[in-house]
């Protein structure tokens, strides 16, 4: 690593590597973010108007991935200007913006991973148990303390010394440890306290997809096999392809960032002292230049819109909301809060707004 004395300290400019960050890949991800980002903030905040002031299990969480979807759509920004200027850390370049964003952007991707989570145990119960009423106050009490814990050890990490970097690698800023200025390396008890802050990164990111994978396959086994499901009219089983739909759109675009954390996370608390981030299977090109603004951003973006096409394509009463083309139902859904205003089937009764639209 070569500090650049053009920037502030907390900027690392990979200069001294025998390859650079190809400029039409990086126009590439920049427009891509750029198209991504727009619908999905557009998108988001229309959904947002959709949920607001409903009150149903279901909407709450829309709620509330909505706004974490506006969140991350907005933490592109910073990131797309890196990408088009020659990953000049522009807007990174103070410390303070860049410990900012790091926060809020990292904690929103987690946050949003267990929210869907909870969406998707929701669902899944009402699938497998239709008769069962899943009680909104338990689930949303458990989002609410996973956002104490993310604020916990946000300020639990800052107050054991870990500091925010930028570096050309990422293109954005993430949390290390400075090492000791005489040596220049982490002490013990540093390389133990990073060893804990990777392991729990790991579980934050990794965990809630273990059970959003078992959620999903449940779905589409509850789909393809179960009568119970596949007879149902048209409505109920549109619901139940959106949710599996849903789920499935989730996983392509957080699984990456997963796997390729989980990996990194081994490699440098199993790997010798001298370890980098072009150490292991990150010394390769791809890896090393793309691997990580391409998952921690450009699908995060890309997640933010299809949430917003998803709902958008498959749920009617969200199109009547847009575009007030059949006001009559329209008031109807939203007097009542239910999709559906003829005579529910016994596998479907009682679900509300949410649960047989999109999950």
């Amino acid at each position: 690593m070569a500090a650049n004395q053009s920037y502030a300290d907390h900027v690392v400019i990979f200069s001294d590597e025998s390859s650079s960050p190809d400029k039409t890949w990086d126009i590439v991800m920049a427009i891509s973010s750029i198209a991504f980002t727009l619908l999905g903030l557009f998108g988001n905040c229309l959904a947002f108007g959709f949920f607001l002031g409903k009150t149903d299990l279901v909407s709450r969480l829309y709620q509330h991935i909505n706004i974490i979807d506006i969140v991350i759509c907005l933490g592109q920004v910073p990131v797309i200007q890196v990408l088009l200027t020659d990953r000049r850390p522009g807007m990174f370049n103070s410390q303070v913006f860049c410990g900012m964003w790091a926060v809020i952007y990292r904690s929103s991707t987690k946050l949003y991973a267990m929210a869907v989570l909870l969406l998707s145990f929701s669902r899944t119960v009402a699938i497998v148990y239709p008769f069962y009423q899943v009680k909104k106050r338990p689930i949303l009490i458990a989002l609410y303390v996973y956002i104490f814990y993310l604020a916990v050890h946000q300020a639990a990490k800052f107050g054991t010394g870990f500091s925010e970097m930028y570096s050309t690698d990422v293109a954005y800023c993430y949390p290390y440890l400075l090492p000791d200025s005489g040596t220049q390396k982490l002490t013990d008890f540093q390389s133990k306290l990073m060893t804990a802050e990777y392991i729990l990164v790991s579980l934050e990111t990794g965990l809630p997809i273990v059970f959003i994978v078992i959620n999903f396959f449940i779905i589409i086994i509850k789909l393809l096999f179960c009568s119970q499901v596949s007879s149902t009219g048209g409505q109920q089983r549109k619901a139940a392809v959106t949710i599996a739909i849903f789920t499935g759109v989730f996983l392509f675009c957080y699984l990456p960032l997963s796997i390729f954390f989980a990996l990194y996370a081994f490699t440098s608390s199993t790997a010798s002292e001298d370890f980098s981030p072009s150490s292991g299977i990150f010394k390769h090109y791809f890896t090393f230049w793309y691997v990580w603004p391409l998952c921690e951003c450009v699908l995060n973006a890309l997640n933010a819109a299809l949430d917003f096409t998803i709902f958008f394509t498959r749920v009617r009463y969200f199109r009547d909301f847009l575009f007030k083309s059949n006001s009559r139902t329209y008031k109807t859904v939203m007097n009542t809060g239910v999709l559906m205003s003829r005579r529910p089937t016994p596998q479907f009764e009682g679900m509300q707004l949410g649960q047989i639209s999109h999950a």
